[in-house]
């Protein structure tokens, strides 16, 4: 009788271990996600105060850093970063998590009150506290410079004024005061090549739909090649292609020459 006693008692320790094991983890699991979930979403309420200025994501940078620590954006910024919020990628490889930047685009209230449903229904639980840095380095510098021509459309090219009868595009802004120069030699090469009367209305102005379309080429990598392309490779092929078309000239004038020369020996 003592033996069966005995076992029993062990058995409901353990079915009693297990139990009260399962729901201290399971509890634990849940205070633990409702924290960050609660991270996430004074995250996002951060932008939320942008949105009646009217303001855009690069202007909330210093308040999303000085509103959350380290640990905390370690925690959410994947995350953030999957559900819509525009993070730029720095073009020097190294993403400095204490100074997170973002890019020049309008804050929008119901896409931050759906971002925040998705964050209190549990559907980027599975995605927080990943990797920060590894995630930030895959295809670092390609997204960095993306970023670089997507911030000249909405800092310069958006704001330029198109003369169509002589055919120029006129700069308003200094450029030298907004970009660095590593990011100058990003985009020299396609800002001459981007340069087309199509993106502006009869009065000149820039199209905003034609710049929005611009951009998501820019997204899609249909600029890539312009982007990647050296400065000084570009002027030299433009050169060649100049030298190269004054001498078909020479040639076919001298060759128009000879045919009058024998023409003219002819009785």
């Amino acid at each position: 009788m003592e033996t069966i006693i005995s076992i029993l008692l062990a058995l409901l320790s353990a079915f009693l271990g297990g139990y009260f094991g399962a729901w201290f983890q399971h509890s634990f699991q849940n205070r633990k996600v409702n924290k960050v979930r609660k991270i996430a979403i004074k995250a996002l309420d951060v932008f939320c105060r942008y949105v009646k200025q009217g303001q855009t994501f690069d202007k909330a940078a210093s308040e999303f850093n000085n509103s959350l620590d380290v640990v905390e954006k370690r925690a959410v910024l994947v995350a953030l970063c999957k559900l819509g919020i525009p993070v730029v990628k720095p073009i020097n490889d190294l993403f400095q998590i204490e100074d997170v930047k973002f890019e020049h685009k309008l804050i929008d209230k119901d896409t931050l009150e759906l971002m925040k449903g998705q964050v209190n229904k549990g559907n980027c639980d599975d995605i927080f506290f990943s990797d920060v840095d590894a995630y930030f380095s895959s295809n670092t510098r390609l997204l960095a410079v993306r970023a670089v021509a997507k911030k000249y459309v909405d800092l310069v090219f958006s704001t330029c004024k198109c003369d169509k009868e002589k055919q120029v595009v006129n700069y308003s802004v200094n450029m030298s005061l907004l970009f660095t120069p590593g990011e100058l030699n990003i985009i020299n090469v396609f800002r001459k090549r981007s340069c087309w009367q199509d993106y502006f209305d009869e009065n000149g102005k820039a199209i905003p739909e034609k710049m929005e379309e611009l951009k998501t080429e820019i997204d899609l990598g249909l600029w890539d090649t312009y982007l990647f392309w050296d400065w000084e490779a570009y002027q030299n092929l433009q050169n060649q292609n100049y030298l190269a078309g004054v001498i078909a000239n020479a040639m076919n004038a001298n060759i128009q020459n000879s045919i009058k020369l024998d023409n003219q020996k002819q009785p």
